[in-house]
């Protein structure tokens, strides 16, 4: 966008007027009025980055929307020049409005403006300054120190001039507000384009005479600094949430005991090497000693370890929620703040909450403006020693399921039947009468301590006749406090030696300001691995994820019980499904350990049995209709065909077809070689016979060797005979 007409081009004499208004407040478009760095909107006069997502600062949502400045203030004197003009000389009072103390970024904000109106277009450079002041504004601008000296940059000099008590008759913060307009004008007068970002240009003021008092702060300030170092308590490791939605990064801190001497304090603290710092400011008029009205938590932007950025979210909230507790412990149960909330995604209630970074891509966060109710000690200890990034549960449970391997005797002594479920359809009857549970205490259940998850195992017996292994089953429970982190680090204790083989999980999480990266990869963990949805489940009270062998049901906030009464549906329905399935395989094996090797022949009294076995299982337990409600068997049905039940089924019936056919081979084998026995028999017997009528023949005539030229051939003749019959026999 070219260069507009300015006031001065439509000869109007401008008389700017400021004001200054709370952090935070909210404003709506006011002719004649541009809210800049405040206001909590983007409209017609009205330019906040505050509440945006994004890095954006006040300077650049300036730059960036300029119509919304110029047009509201000049468009009616463009109109009126348009139709009839404006005399030379013309005085008009126009008013920026930004917050009290207003910082770099809005004085930058306001000077833009004041420019843009005054010469139609901002002023050369001004792209190179708003680049430089978004750096400031995230806390990316280090201090510049060099051998022997430290090169202040403009923006420090304005905060010295911030501290400053003396600021003539007018107003602190409007005397700040126009002096900074001095450094600017300085700074860009200087040098234009890339140039203006050099050492040279951002330091030059300091060179300056009228700002003589400024580099003598500052120098000041160094040695302040050194006091504040002497009483810092400095943290080697605190957790703080990456900002991939990782695991969290540990970080040094420091925490400043009480306010510091330092004006550049935090400058300071990440030059020392400390990313993380906790600071108090202003004297408390309640509390006593371990109270400050204003608490600023910060982490230095440009820190990474291994390439991963730390991050405040969460701790915004975290404190939210505190401070909401210790004001309606103060006044009776009410929060003394009121207002329409400052923002509207559930993680405040009232105008003037703990400012939580998201402005700042989750970097820093403050306190109201008003002044929190929390004391140091809690501010500090929620922000250097919680878990303020964790997902809070509402409700939830999980259930791991563990097939044992081996068919196991029914539970002695505290065993009892199983209850039916809710919905449960009579064709289950029967394997519930023939099955048993015992309560169990595995090493890896009851060593858990963590009192927020409520650990409790169980072994199932089904009928050891049909090929069933005992399944270990052990329910979590949360308890209040329990987070979605807490339940994935307790489901990996117990899968620490062997994964579950199932697995159903129940979760509500409570509000929360976790990256949506990081829930997703928690929930994935604690369902051992990606699934897929399951629209035909999901509902408006759920969201349904699926696998083969997991069910994840994400809860939406109902006014149900967290727990039914009763044995849970879904979880009964998860266990039949891993029954048939589990005595299913069972049975394969059982049939392929009877097929023998080489010319063995089978064992028919095991062939029996398990036959026997098999055809118990598919008329009593062997059942397609599980529940009566929709849900039972949709759930029941999209489990077995993620499985592939029916074609195992199938290939179990169909290894059975083999083994019967294989066991009529071998019968069929044993015959015909009996069979040949008894021929043989049979045939030798007649020709003993034959011998027999021989020899009796002879008795009664002359005996001598002529006999045998005929009784030989005889014999020769029967045996060929019976071996060309044999012959064509096994030729058929």
């Amino acid at each position: 966008m070219g260069r507009c007409l300015g006031a001065r081009d439509l000869g109007l004499s401008i008389d700017w007027r400021y004001r200054f208004i709370g952090h935070g407040e909210r404003a709506s478009t006011t002719p004649g009025v541009v809210y800049v760095d405040v206001g909590g909107a983007l409209a017609p006069g009205v330019l906040d980055h505050h509440g945006l997502e994004g890095g954006s600062c006040a300077a650049e949502v300036v730059l960036q929307n300029r119509e919304l400045a110029y047009n509201h203030l000049l468009g009616p004197w463009l109109e009126r020049h348009a139709t009839q003009g404006i005399p030379e000389g013309t005085r008009w009072q126009a008013t920026i409005v930004t917050h009290v103390s207003p910082d770099w970024d809005g004085v930058v904000a306001a000077y833009l403006v004041r420019r843009l109106i005054e010469e139609g277009d901002f002023p050369a450079g001004a792209h190179e300054a708003v680049a430089f002041t978004r750096q400031v504004d995230q806390g990316r601008y280090a201090i510049d120190v060099g051998p022997g000296q430290t090169r202040w940059a403009v923006h420090l000099a304005y905060l010295a001039l911030q501290s400053l008590k003396s600021q003539g008759s007018l107003p602190p913060s409007q005397a700040h507000l126009l002096r900074g307009f001095e450094l600017i004008d300085h700074w860009i007068a200087r040098a234009a384009g890339p140039s203006l970002l050099s050492v040279p240009s951002l330091t030059s003021w300091a060179e300056e005479p009228p700002f003589a008092d400024l580099r003598d702060m500052l120098e000041a300030d160094r040695r302040a600094f050194e006091r504040d170092r002497a009483q810092a308590r400095l943290l080697e490791k605190v957790k703080l949430p990456a900002a991939d939605g990782g695991e969290p990064i540990e970080v040094p801190a420091w925490v400043a005991p009480q306010p510091t001497e330092s004006l550049l304090n935090k400058y300071w603290v990440r030059a020392a090497g400390y990313p993380l710092f906790v600071c108090p400011y202003g004297e408390s008029e309640i509390g006593g000693s371990d109270h400050f009205p204003r608490v600023i938590v910060s982490v230095d932007p440009v820190f990474r370890v291994a390439g991963r950025a730390p991050t405040l979210r969460g701790l915004g909230f975290a404190l939210e929620q505190a401070e909401e507790a210790e004001r309606a412990l103060r006044n009776g149960g009410v929060d003394d703040r009121g207002g329409p909330p400052r923002f509207d995604d559930g993680s405040c209630k009232n105008a003037d909450p703990w400012y939580d970074g998201r402005g700042h891509e989750w970097t820093i966060v403050d306190a109201p403006r008003n002044g929190t109710a929390l004391d140091y000690a809690s501010v500090v200890r929620i922000a250097t020693e919680g878990h303020f990034w964790e997902v809070p549960l509402v409700r939830a449970s999980v259930t791991l399921v563990w097939d044992l391997g081996q068919p196991g005797e029914h539970a002695p002594g505290a065993s009892s039947a199983l209850r039916p479920f809710p919905g449960m359809a009579p064709t289950l009857a029967p394997l519930y009468a023939d099955s048993t549970e015992a309560t169990a205490r595995h090493a890896d259940a009851s060593a858990r301590e963590d009192d927020r998850l409520l650990t409790a195992e169980r072994l199932r017996f089904y009928p050891i006749h049909c090929s069933s292994a005992p399944m270990r089953v052990v329910r979590i429970d949360a308890q209040p406090g329990a987070t979605l982190e807490s339940l994935v680090e307790c489901c990996r204790e117990l899968e620490a030696d062997c994964a579950a083989d199932y697995r159903l999980v129940k979760v509500q999480p409570g509000v929360h300001f976790a990256p949506a990266a990081r829930v997703s990869g928690l929930l994935r963990a604690v369902a051992g691995g990606d699934l897929a949805t399951l629209d035909a489940l999901s509902s408006e009270q759920e969201t349904l994820l699926f696998s083969g062998r997991a069910v994840l049901s994400r809860l939406m906030p109902s006014p149900d019980a967290v727990h039914p009464l009763g044995p849970d549906a879904d979880e009964e329905v998860l266990l039949y499904v891993a029954y048939l399935w589990q005595t299913l395989l069972a049975f394969s094996r059982r049939i392929s350990d009877l097929v023998p090797s080489g010319r063995a022949g089978l064992d028919g009294i095991r062939v029996h049995q398990v036959r026997t076995d098999f055809l118990r299982f598919q008329t009593r337990y062997y059942q397609l209709e599980v529940s009566r409600l929709d849900r039972g068997r949709m759930l029941f049905g999209a489990l077995t065909q993620a499985l592939g039940m029916f074609a195992l089924y199938g290939e179990v019936q169909s290894e059975l077809d083999r083994l019967a056919e294989l066991e009529e081979g071998f019968a069929v084998e044993r015959r015909t070689r009996a069979d040949e026995v008894i021929q043989a028999t049979l045939y030798f017997l007649s020709v003993a016979g034959i011998f027999q009528t021989i020899l009796a023949f002879l008795t009664w005539q002359e005996r001598g060797p002529q006999m045998w030229w005929w009784v030989t051939p005889i014999l020769v003749g029967a045996v060929g005979l019976y071996s060309w019959v044999r012959w064509k026999a096994r030729a058929r």
